[in-house]
């Protein structure tokens, strides 16, 4: 008889929990009508920063690899040559392709679909505003 009881209570707060997603003015709390192209918009404006925190883990990410490739050539002098020079070089490699990373990918886009920053040169109007 529990079994069967807590089965229905189950059931029944599934189907409350259901009928409540389901229901546009319910799960709105602005209660403004949310259209395919308001969503796209929305998705649109929200990840704007996303290629900044891209740009900024690729550049964390390189100055500590950088940082731990100076520091195996540094265990690699003190040692005598004990310590292996390659892996260090290695970590100091990957570290500046990462840090650049960002730069290469801004250039190639710029290039590929011809957009060009506001810090760039305009051929067309000859504007020289770099800075």
């Amino acid at each position: 008889m529990i079994n069967i009881l807590k089965r229905k209570t189950q059931m029944a707060s599934a189907a409350l929990v259901t009928g409540i997603m389901l229901s546009p003015s319910l799960a709105l709390a602005s209660g403004n009508a949310v259209d395919l192209k308001s969503q796209t918009e929305q998705l649109g404006r929200q990840s704007e920063a996303l290629p900044q925190l891209i740009n900024g883990v690729f550049f964390i990410a390189g100055i500590g690899l950088v940082g731990l490739g100076l520091f195996g050539v540094k265990k690699h002098v003190d040692s005598g040559g004990q310590e292996k020079l390659p892996p260090a070089l290695a970590k100091a490699g990957i570290g500046g392709a990462l840090m650049a990373l960002p730069v290469f990918a801004e250039n190639a886009i710029n290039t590929l679909i011809g957009t060009t920053s506001s810090n760039s040169l305009s051929v067309n109007s000859v504007s020289t505003d770099i800075f």
